[in-house]
């Protein structure tokens, strides 16, 4: 596993034991984002096949497994900058609308830049 990703799991565990309502919303929807890109993308089925009388099915154990992509720590800080880029974004459109939980989301963008290297 990424550094990175251990040290996100890390402080998630931390921040959920000190209830840290901030940095768990913000280092779950950093994970989230991760894991997204690490999906495989597959390719659509040409046909449906059968396997045990039930369409699109395959037989046996770990057939519909995927491996997942492996991200570099790179990919990962590049991800972890668009996450902060889209989130500032949002901050300045709920600073603009003097909208609730400015402050809050503000916190979670310092929250985000300390995963920045």
């Amino acid at each position: 596993m990424n550094d990175i990703k251990e040290t996100l799991t890390k402080d998630l565990k931390e921040a959920m034991q000190q209830k840290n309502s901030v940095a768990i919303n913000a280092i779950r929807t950093l994970r989230a984002r991760i894991d997204n890109a690490e999906a495989p993308i597959l390719p659509e089925p040409l046909s449906l096949q059968m396997a045990g009388g039930i369409a699109g099915a395959t037989e046996g154990l770990g057939s519909t497994e995927v491996r997942r992509k492996e991200l570099s720590t790179e990919d990962i800080q590049e991800i972890i900058r668009q996450e902060i880029e889209d989130s500032e974004k949002m901050l300045s459109v709920l600073r603009d609308n003097a909208l609730p939980d400015t402050e809050c989301f503000a916190e979670q963008v310092a929250v985000l830049r300390s995963y920045l290297k």
